[in-house]
């Protein structure tokens, strides 16, 4: 007969096993609470998100598209359009020139109480003028994210502040400032390409009078050329130079124009898909994934301590 007073190990394990998940459940409640607890004391954090399509000669030479099959186009170092836009305008967003003008944003109407300016908003200090700038384009740094997407030409871009009004203001800033960017950047490319061509149309123009007054002293100086294989030659030689030029002016002459309206077009060059505009709810901190994470954390350690004897491992860390 089997004495009953005997417990076998299967039912120690087991009764060992139970009361390590029922520690390892009541620690990780009391964790998940308590970080639930803490999580609201934090400072809310608004993400605010815009997006933006470049156009497809955003980032291109201007007036490429214009001089393309023409000798001009070799003269100005072809067509000029081997940047690539989705790459470039992420560092344009955060170069210093853009992040300084949406630093001086003002944002009495987003509704926000910091101050009157994005700087003054994001509590930048500092003794002097250049040191509150400096630290205000490195804060901007930590809180405003672009990402490009190589594959469908989007840009999405992120601000994360205290202030939802200001997250918004931000990101819509940033775009506009950009714009700006782009505007003044193709207007002094412009400007350089019109007076290229304003200085090669002079130059034609110049050689053409003199070729047409070759042709003149000739003919004056040779009244009858009659049969003379020499005089002839010549003449068709003085005519060939003006039709060069003058064809040559002609186009510089057209091109001319036309770098004239392109300097001064002022068409934006994205477009945006999406303005940013006050997020309702914080983005963070995430009551549910920080309570989530504390509990499974609290499990993990549990277990791992219950595998380890508490004795021993303290004897190797104080090296006893």
């Amino acid at each position: 007969m089997k004495d009953e007073s005997i417990v076998s190990p299967r039912s120690v394990r087991a009764t060992a096993r139970d009361g390590l998940l029922r520690r390892a459940a009541l620690l990780a409640i009391v964790a998940a609470l308590l970080t639930a607890v803490v999580t609201q004391f934090l400072p809310r954090v608004y993400r605010a998100e815009a997006k933006i399509l470049p156009s497809d000669a955003g980032g291109a030479l201007p007036f490429a598209d214009l001089l393309a099959g023409t000798d001009l186009s070799a003269m100005i170092g072809g067509r000029g359009g081997g940047e690539n836009t989705v790459l470039t305008y992420p560092e344009i967003l955060l170069s210093r020139p853009v992040l300084d003008k949406t630093l001086g944003l003002n944002v009495d109407s987003s509704g926000t109480e910091e101050g009157r300016t994005v700087l003054t908003a994001l509590r930048v200090t500092g003794r002097t003028v250049a040191i509150r700038l400096d630290r205000g384009i490195k804060k901007l740094r930590k809180i405003v994210a672009v990402r490009p997407n190589p594959r469908s030409g989007i840009i999405s871009i992120t601000v994360d502040t205290n202030n939802p009004a200001l997250s918004a203001l931000i990101a819509n800033g940033l775009i506009e400032n950009l714009n700006h960017f782009n505007l003044g950047v193709r207007e002094s490319r412009g400007r350089a390409v019109r007076e290229f061509i304003e200085g090669r149309r002079r130059e034609t123009k110049a050689a053409l009078e003199r070729s047409e007054q070759d042709l003149t002293r000739f003919l004056e100086a040779n009244l009858r050329i009659g049969n003379s294989p020499q005089l002839i030659l010549e003449q068709q030689r003085l005519q060939r130079q003006i039709d060069i030029q003058s064809e040559l002016y002609r186009m510089l002459e057209r091109q001319y124009e036309q770098a004239r309206i392109e300097e001064h077009r002022d068409t934006p060059t994205f477009t945006i898909l999406e303005s940013a505009s006050p997020p309702v709810r914080k983005y963070r901190p995430s009551t549910i994934l920080n309570s989530a994470s504390a509990g499974a954390a609290c499990i993990a350690v549990v277990f791992v301590l219950s595998l380890v004897d508490p004795k021993s491992l303290f004897r190797r860390i104080l090296g006893t």
